[in-house]
């Protein structure tokens, strides 16, 4: 019994890692890890990011490397030793570096060339807390030279006792804690192997290394994951908290580090429905292995009930989820022909009513994808402001939904999609784009770089670019043109005097003075101010603006509000304003002003 839930552990680990690392990278094939390098030497303790050096007398030049360094911590400030960290590149071929931290929490990656990483921890019970946001696109990005600060928050825990309709222990039954969320982190709870336990000799289960948040718990039924340890009940609807379906269950709160105790479930052993179906679609002839996955999940949450895999090979592409109560779930496939493509999906949804559901037809069509270019607009050496020697490989290429998904199974894809794959020579391709509305999200990797200007084919945009495209299904856009200009402004100040506490909510925006640049999006700057009054901009566009505060209505989602520029009518209506205030403040190339006061908006 020990040597079958080890295998099961290490099964429920191994494999959502490996799914949620495929999914994420640039080109959605996981990881290949890093052989030590005799090419490039370590970069020395403490060297800052090095500059661009010139070249030497050998045919081909070493690439530029340096280091990522940080500290791993508990909330309270001690170090943890008992982790692994684990740095993973965004741009340029996918390479992931594994370590462990020293005794004072301490660790460093060296020999990484140019480019953008994340940086991942895991600790037995503890969560990292900058992974917890579950949408990947929300997770930080850094560059060689970083110093990061990684704080493991620990994890909460659910426990109780599963019994029988008689009150007698069960032992064995698979018990699960899933997020009541319809967020992306409910998802990340599934692919982060989190959440699931199995009852003891004494029908007792105990889940830890929880995010806090609120949790459905049910026993029984196959799992996200379950066929891939399969046990005595999974042909079982699932029995949620205290004893109900799925419907009528109580939410279980969890806090970190503590744990919640008497949450017991007494189990009710009713079999379930099925649902069967096939994947139909054109997959390329050569495409001998491989697997196309099925998830199943409730239609009106983002929590994954359970996954099956059909072989390519396999003529008939079968897919069955058994022990399925009545209700309405959506049916995701989705199969990645090779690295360098776009997947297939196929969804669908369904309704079980008092019976199985046969029969089922999911057919596979092909994501979209845009591809171009990321140019540095040419300046003289002297005119540059950024000193740090930024490359444009480090730039962090984002495509998030413009008008994000917030449930059901489809949310996986726009979840994980529209993260760009950016080479040295600045070319990009976002890949598995599903047909939607999307807008470019641009972190560079300098406050003195800009975008200068976004030009898109003319027949994907007619006009002047105004914040978002638009992709259809199976869509392969190229000639994206990104050009970067490298002499920007920077303006940092506060709304109002010393000790004023703005109100919440309170925006600071920046228009472009010059009539011509009126619906030229890019040419306006907002910004969030915080409680104490300052703000910042950074990545400006040299020129003449008007200034002006106004108060919004914070709104709450997974990806951050689109710009208020964006919207014809809002920016014409927050022309006007600005036009009237008449603030104006101008920027020269290269200029950091560090100290703007501005009067606040009045209240209306």
């Amino acid at each position: 019994m020990n040597a079958l839930l080890r295998s099961r552990h290490r099964v429920s680990f191994l494999l959502p890692v490996a799914v949620l690392l495929a999914l994420v990278l640039p080109c959605n094939v996981g990881i290949a890890m890093a052989q030590s390098e005799t090419s490039a030497k370590p970069a020395a303790a403490g060297v800052t990011p090095p500059q661009q050096k010139s070249a030497t007398k050998e045919t081909t030049a070493r690439p530029i490397t340096g280091t990522i360094r940080g500290r791993l911590t508990s909330t309270d400030g001690q170090p943890l030793m008992n982790a692994n960290v684990l740095v993973q590149s965004l741009t340029g071929t996918p390479v992931a570096k594994p370590t462990r931290p020293d005794a004072e929490g301490r660790f460093v990656f060296e020999n990484l060339i140019p480019g953008a990483y994340i940086v991942m921890a895991t600790a037995p019970g503890y969560i990292d807390q900058s992974m917890s946001l579950g949408n990947p696109l929300q997770w930080p990005r850094y560059l060689i030279g970083a110093d990061v600060s990684i704080s493991m928050v620990k994890g909460g825990v659910i426990t109780g006792l599963v019994t029988n309709p008689k009150g007698e222990p069960m032992v064995g039954v698979p018990v699960h804690a899933t997020l009541a969320s319809s967020g992306a982190a409910a998802m990340l709870g599934v692919f982060s192997g989190s959440g699931t336990s199995e009852t003891d000799d004494r029908g007792v289960y105990r889940i830890y290394g929880l995010l806090p948040g609120q949790y459905i718990v049910d026993a029984g039924g196959k799992g996200a994951f379950g066929q891939f340890s399969a046990s005595g009940f999974d042909m079982d609807v699932p029995t949620y908290y205290p004893s109900s379906n799925r419907d009528t269950a109580v939410p279980v709160s969890v806090r970190s580090g503590d744990e919640t105790t008497g949450i017991d479930i007494k189990y009710k052993g009713v079999e379930g429905h099925s649902i069967s179906g096939v994947v139909l679609g054109n997959i390329e002839a050569s495409a001998a292995s491989g697997a196309i996955t099925i998830l199943l999940a409730h239609a009106t949450t983002a929590s994954i009930l359970s996954m099956e895999v059909a072989g390519v090979a396999d003529p008939r592409r079968a897919f069955s989820f058994n022990g399925v109560a009545d209700g309405e779930y959506d049916l995701f496939a989705s199969y990645l022909t090779n690295p360098n493509d776009n997947a297939l999906i196929g969804t669908k949804r369904v309704t079980v009513r008092g019976g199985d559901l046969t029969g089922i037809e999911l057919r596979l069509s092909p994501l979209g994808s845009i591809a171009g270019t990321i140019t540095l607009d040419p300046i003289k050496p002297e005119d540059k402001c950024d000193k740090r020697g930024s490359q444009v490989i480090e730039t962090i290429l984002k495509l998030p939904l413009d008008a994000p998904k917030k449930a059901g199974s489809q949310a996986l894809t726009a979840m994980f999609s529209g993260l760009g794959q950016l080479n040295d020579k600045g070319e990009f391709t976002l890949r598995n784009l599903e047909a939607a509305k999307y807008r470019f999200d641009i972190k560079l990797p300098s406050d003195n770089w800009y975008i200068r200007a976004i030009n898109l084919p003319a027949s994907a945009a007619p006009g002047a670019w105004q914040g978002t495209v638009a992709i259809k299904s199976g869509d392969r856009l190229s000639g994206v043109s990104i050009m970067v200009g490298q002499d920007a402004a920077i303006l940092r100040g506060r709304v109002g005097p010393e000790a004023t506490v703005v109100r919440e909510g309170t925006h600071v925006h920046l228009v472009p003075v010059e009539s011509k640049e009126a619906n030229n999006v890019l040419r306006y700057s907002e910004t969030l101010v915080k409680r104490d009054g300052s703000f910042a901009f950074t990545n400006l566009a040299p020129g003449r603006y008007f200034i002006l505060s106004r108060v919004e209505t914070l709104t709450e989602t997974d990806i951050a509000p689109r710009p208020l520029a964006w919207d014809t009518a809002a920016r014409t209506k927050l022309r006007q304003k600005a036009e009237a205030a008449k603030i104006e403040v101008e920027l020269k190339p290269c200029q950091s002003v560090v100290d703007y006061s501005l009067k606040p908006d009045p209240p209306q």
